[in-house]
């Protein structure tokens, strides 16, 4: 058993409700605390148990390697979650998935995990674990990496309008644009929606 990634998953619960409440003006229902409480104690765990996303201990990176890395994870969970995230809007799949995420037209922090437990792993779990598998990193990395992830789903659904989050809350609104996170693969696909003013 994975025991590091399984005690990464106990600070990941303690950061996302401190950083949810702390970006969030809204209070969580008991739906919502629900259903991201069985995503993050059930299902994160059961696929964590799964995975081959073992650090490596002793593994000594240099600066510009640690660099490298988080840029190669970038790189994956952009690719990984814009492709997943797009086919979790065809018929089916949103019907019977992806529509529980979207009963939130404008977001809020705590609403970032709150989603279809196959969406869960699919897409939010994988994305994030997807640059780990193909390239294992030291803990460290691997953390920070993990840790990073965790603030960046939470900040894109506060719906802060200074920054890119609020084009998630068009996303949420409009459904059929700004899939990716870090608007790179919209910009390539031509799935991209700016707020005009």
């Amino acid at each position: 058993m994975n025991l590091v990634l399984l005690q990464f998953e106990t600070e990941h619960l303690m950061l996302y409700w401190m950083v949810s409440l702390w970006l969030s003006q809204v209070k969580p229902n008991k739906d919502l605390i629900q259903t991201v409480l069985f995503n993050q104690c059930v299902v994160t765990p059961l696929l964590i148990v799964s995975l081959d996303v073992m650090p490596a201990y002793n593994r000594v990176l240099g600066i510009y390697q640690v660099i490298g890395t988080i840029v190669f994870y970038s790189l994956m969970h952009c690719i990984w979650f814009y492709t997943t995230h797009r086919i979790m809007h065809t018929r089916w799949l949103w019907h019977h998935v992806h529509k529980i995420h979207h009963e939130y037209k404008i977001t809020h922090a705590f609403c970032a995990f709150y989603c279809h437990w196959f969406e869960h792993a699919c897409v939010n779990l994988l994305s994030v674990f997807l640059g780990p598998i193909l390239f294992p990193s030291n803990c460290l990395v691997l953390k920070f990496w993990l840790h990073l992830s965790t603030i960046m789903a939470l900040y894109f659904h506060s719906g802060d309008s200074r920054t890119v989050g609020i084009e998630h809350d068009i996303h949420h609104t409009l459904v059929k644009y700004n899939y990716g996170t870090l608007g790179a693969m919209d910009w390539l696909f031509g799935t991209s929606k700016k707020i005009v003013k």
